[in-house]
């Protein structure tokens, strides 16, 4: 590479000399940049001298050259606009141009002092000698073209034959491929992985290991070559509805990529990937689908327990978030429950998603831009947000589901009960927001003693010092700046304060109260008092056993039977029947079964002409568990669960 640059003005010239052969060529201003129109397309461009890299001939970089994209405050008017931004590498020994994907590139934009691009001397000589275009893969995976300084005017007009991301089926969040943009993001939205499990288990064609086998090639799928492989990603977003994405896996299956998965897991991606593209297309994108067994395992009815369960609501009417009475739409602020105390614990905008996602949902991310956005934003709402609690909110945002999760809200459940704390002297704290009356009781016993406790519910401290990506908006944050979570059940919340009281020898009782007593002037608080922790008597409480797996997936069904009946399934029915195990004098499997017999429920059907017998309490089918375990060697681990309590043993 000659050591003599092309001086500011001749790059200019060059340029332009490249184009004016073109009727529809036109500079508007600048220099270097400078913006110009061929066919009515605008373009800013930017030129550079390539120097080489190697300071040796003899180097193993000697092949690579390299030009840098400086910091300039001229740059960020160009990265704001519409208008296409192309970084052109000038090659004066070959009268050569390099460039680099345009979208990428304007992201790069003042993302630091100096943004460093790399190319191939062997690919510039190339197109030199042949007048062709010439690609070259860099070792990220990403191209650099060079081609001869006289075919720019080929490139401009053509660029998406090049660079494919520039098209809009690429450009995700783009405004302009919006069913397209919306079938790949539901596509590869990890949120319906569950859902897919429990839609697999529904198929009675289906067994057990063929369902997990599934489910775990779609998790593999999604999170480590379909969304992190752009020339994988390029294969779906091609199409504007996911039912025609089973188009897309041939293609997939002959990407290098694909690799990735063993041969076991390759052989099952085209039955995975047609299931999953059929639950999708048949589970409406705004609803939620639920598949569960029909039968409960008990009748048992806590209709008199003094106590309510998970699923009471609200005793008040309240209307639906988003219309009044009248029908007539209500703006819903979607920040509104997110801003506490002057700070936002959680983006939950889409608009304001949408605009972060060119800064951050790419492969470099210009996170100095997101902030400002949201700075501009709220800053009148959040006045008390600091430069760390903006990036800690950039640094949370999951862009495979970046909308948070819509949490039960407490004060719409039905309450037909309150709960109180009571001190020696009488006085008390109840609330008939039973969330209100937690907070201030934990306060009362002492936040730091509390947390000690390290008590959490669905895997979130009770109490926290930062704000939890998914259960901010359940989070009451205090005045000493703890995160206090309340996203559980009253009779959960009575019992960790009635632990905390005990654990701590306070002289304070916990009273639970019908709600019809709230307002008595003269409360007797003495019927009411816990002495000792709640058991709720539901089916849904009752212990539950857990089988996990190495690869961190488990099997807990609600009820026990059926959690029995998917372990024998992935165990092999024939294997455990070659077992000869016992339930006391009676066999656990049946190869034969009467009629009258096959109509009874305590035998569940786990393979063809094959039955085992439920009749016997969870800690029985516990211990036929750990000895299938144990005779197959199959290395699961196997424990039961208490729901209320949050462990297990």
């Amino acid at each position: 590479m000659s050591s003599e640059k092309t001086s500011r003005d001749s790059l200019k010239e060059l340029l332009c000399d490249a184009l004016e052969k073109r009727e529809s060529f036109r500079c508007i201003e600048g220099v270097n940049p400078c913006l110009i129109t061929l066919n009515g397309i605008k373009f800013w461009i930017y030129q550079k001298n390539i120097t080489s890299t190697a300071f040796n001939k003899d180097s193993d970089q000697s092949d690579v050259n390299r030009i840098q994209l400086p910091e300039r405050s001229t740059f960020q008017p160009i990265k704001d606009s519409d208008i296409a931004f192309i970084f052109l590498g000038y090659d004066n020994d070959n009268d050569v141009y390099v460039t680099w994907n345009p979208y990428t590139t304007k992201q790069r934009l003042n993302k630091t002092k100096n943004v460093s691009f790399y190319s191939r001397k062997n690919a510039q000589q190339l197109a030199c000698e042949t007048g062709a275009f010439q690609q070259a893969i860099q070792t990220n995976g990403s191209i650099v073209l060079a081609f001869p300084r006289t075919r720019l005017a080929d490139y401009l007009l053509n660029i998406a034959d090049y660079f494919p991301e520039m098209t809009e089926y690429v450009a995700i969040g783009s405004k302009r491929r919006k069913a397209a943009d919306e079938a790949y993001k539901r596509f590869v939205d990890l949120k319906n992985i569950k859902d897919f499990l429990a839609y697999l288990r529904s198929k009675d064609y289906l067994k057990e290991e063929q369902c997990l086998a599934y489910f775990k090639v779609i998790k593999k799928l999604i999170s480590d070559v379909i969304t992190p492989k752009i020339s994988c990603r390029k294969i779906f977003v091609k199409y504007d509805d996911i039912k025609e994405y089973t188009k897309a896996i041939v293609p997939l299956l002959n990407t290098k990529e694909i690799n990735i998965l063993s041969p076991e897991e390759i052989e099952c991606v085209e039955p995975a990937l047609i299931a999953y593209i059929t639950y999708l297309k048949n589970v409406s994108v705004d609803s939620t689908t639920e598949y569960v067994d029909s039968k409960d395992e008990t009748n048992e009815s806590s209709a008199e327990d003094l106590y309510m369960n998970d699923e009471e609501t609200d005793d008040e009417e309240q209307d639906e978030e988003g219309s009044d009475v009248e029908g007539t739409p209500v703006v819903v602020d979607p920040d509104k429950k997110y801003i506490k105390n002057g700070k936002l614990l959680r983006i939950a905008n889409p608009d304001i998603i949408n605009s972060l996602r060119p800064y951050l949902d790419v492969e470099y991310k210009n996170s100095q831009g997101a902030m400002n956005i949201l700075y501009d934003y709220y800053s009148d709402r959040c006045p008390n947000m600091e430069f760390r609690d903006w990036k800690k909110l950039i640094d949370a945002i999951d862009w495979k589901n970046p909308i948070p999760v819509e949490e039960p809200d407490e004060s719409k459940r039905k309450k037909k009960y309150v709960i109180a704390t009571i001190f020696p002297d009488s006085s008390y704290i109840m609330y008939k927001n039973v969330a209100q009356t937690f907070v201030e009781s934990i306060e009362a016993i002492g936040i730091e003693e509390f947390k000690s406790l390290n008590l959490s519910a669905a895997n979130v401290p009770v109490v926290s010092e930062y704000a939890d990506s998914k259960y901010a908006s359940a989070q009451h944050v205090t005045d000493s700046g703890y995160y206090i979570m309340t996203n559980m059940s009253t009779f959960q919340k009575v019992n960790m304060l009635f632990y905390a009281i005990n654990q701590f020898h306070l002289d304070f009782k916990i009273a639970v109260i019908p709600l019809s007593h709230y307002e008595d002037e003269d409360l007797d608080f003495s019927p009411y008092i816990v002495k000792e922790p709640f058991v709720p008597k539901t089916s849904s409480n009752r212990l539950k056993i857990r089988i996990s797996f190495s690869d961190g997936t488990f099997i807990q069904e609600n009820q026990v039977s059926t959690t029995l009946v998917k372990a024998v399934q992935l165990a092999g029915a024939d294997r455990v029947l070659g077992l000869n195990l016992r339930i006391g004098k009676r066999f656990f499997m049946l190869n034969h079964l009467s009629e009258e017999e096959q109509k009874m429920t305590k035998f569940k059907k786990v393979d063809e002409n094959l039955w085992i017998d439920t009749n016997s309490d969870t800690e029985s089918k516990f211990n036929t568990l750990v000895e299938i375990n144990e005779k197959l060697n199959l290395g699961w681990s196997i424990e039961k669960v208490d729901p209320l309590h949050n462990y297990s043993y």
